[in-house]
């Protein structure tokens, strides 16, 4: 859809990347429960190299934030926390639910 221009976005509950894989560009993707695309220490929110994560997991080691030593997690929703609607998906929707009371 995309290469023959008729995708305006593309919403979807999947944390695996397959939209990226499959070629749908970033800024058309609405990831609802996030991705493992990035991640982030849960005490600083600092950026955590995607590398170093694929490392973290192929070996067992904990991932630790190189700023405060705060543990890092992949940027998804496990089950049992909260989605939190981000100014990204309020944008998309908005003029859905304008058009569509």
């Amino acid at each position: 859809l995309h290469d023959h221009e008729l995708l305006h976005t593309c919403f979807t509950q999947n944390i695996d990347t397959l939209e990226r894989r499959a070629g749908v560009p970033g800024d058309k993707i609405v990831e609802a429960h996030g991705s493992f695309e990035g991640q982030h220490c849960i005490e600083c929110r600092s950026e955590y190299d995607s590398d170093k994560m694929r490392h973290a997991l192929k070996t067992g080691e904990i991932a630790k934030c190189p700023e405060c030593d705060g543990l890092v997690k992949p940027d998804i929703v496990f089950f049992g926390e909260s989605v939190r609607i981000s100014s990204l998906l309020f944008n998309c929707i908005t003029p859905f639910h304008t058009r569509f009371p």
